[in-house]
């Protein structure tokens, strides 16, 4: 009786076994058609990418050695009186026979605006065979004269230049730029006080007494005391104060705050003293509620000084 039920058990054991194969086995082969379909659909993308990005290659190089867009004519336009053709084409490496195509213009972009007198650049390729170059140039508003460390050692005078952003350029060199600009350069209002650290050609001048100097050029232009007054110099040296000589002869002291309201005030002061028959010697506008004023008789024995003419800049250059 025992074997019986024992081999009873071992029979249902074996075709349930059978049972659970037999349903396993379909599973199996559409587990492995899945896996070889998807190695054939991989492997024909990877075949059509590869194919394309190789008559890609193939059919640019053959465009680019057939000189069907070789470089002819460069067009260069400068807006300013610093930069010429010339040395536009010495920093991006441009020359005439070069493949348009091949020319990276993001690159040459970027070039052209790491020169420390260019604010912005612009390049387009025109096919088949132009690349136009345009350039607009910083202006200077003030000059910083200070002690560069010579290679060889000790010390030379060095003068850079200020834009209205506080960008630092460094002086040109003679002959690169006209003779009537360069004399507008050496008028340009010193700024002193300085220190040579912060001077780095191209970049903005980190410091707090330079931005307020030339916050203070900014709201003077704006003025119309202007026309008649030329700032000079303007020291920086002393903290919080400025300290600004103009072509007249007045020295007048300003905050870093306020300095609209502080050049206000400096032209009526001015106007009250020339309707006297006076002119200013020293004036402090630092002070809120009043203003320490010394001035001098209009000497009209001495010679007025001829001003020389704002240079108006050079029309645009095509080149």
């Amino acid at each position: 009786m025992w074997f019986a039920k024992s081999s009873r058990k071992k029979r249902f054991e074996r075709s349930e076994v059978l049972e659970v194969r037999s349903r396993s086995e379909p599973v199996r082969r559409e587990r492995r058609r899945l896996v070889i379909w998807a190695l054939i659909v991989a492997l024909i993308t990877f075949g059509i990418v590869a194919g394309v990005s190789y008559g890609w290659s193939w059919g640019r190089q053959k465009v680019l050695d057939a000189g069907l867009f070789a470089l002819k004519t460069v067009e260069i336009t400068i807006d300013g009186n610093w930069v010429t053709a010339e040395q536009v084409r010495k920093w991006v490496g441009i020359r005439e026979g070069m493949n348009l195509l091949a020319i990276d213009l993001p690159r040459v972009r970027r070039d052209l605006e790491l020169v420390p007198q260019v604010r912005s650049a612009s390049v387009e390729r025109v096919l088949p065979h132009l690349l136009r170059v345009r350039i607009v140039e910083r202006e200077p508003v003030a000059r910083v004269q200070t002690l560069a460390v010579r290679s060889e050692g000790g010390f030379t005078p060095a003068t850079y230049y200020l834009d209205e952003m506080g960008v630092v350029m460094p002086a040109p060199r003679a002959g690169e730029v006209p003779a009537d600009f360069l004399q507008t350069l050496e008028m340009l209002p010193l700024i002193r006080g300085v220190a040579q650290r912060d001077l780095c050609p191209g970049r903005k001048v980190e410091s707090a007494s330079v931005e307020s100097a030339l916050r203070l050029l900014g709201c003077f232009g704006r003025c119309e005391m202007a026309r008649e007054v030329e700032v000079r110099v303007i020291d920086v040296s002393t903290p919080g104060l400025m300290s600004v000589m103009t072509d007249e002869g007045a020295i007048v002291i300003l905050s870093h705050t306020g300095l609209e309201e502080q050049v206000r005030r400096w032209a009526l002061v001015r106007d009250a003293c020339m309707r006297a028959g006076k002119t200013i010697s020293s004036l402090d506008l630092s002070i809120t509620n009043n203003c320490p004023l010394r001035w001098v008789e209009v000497s009209n024995s001495l010679p007025t000084r001829a001003r020389p003419a704002k240079h108006s800049g050079r029309p645009n250059k095509h080149v």
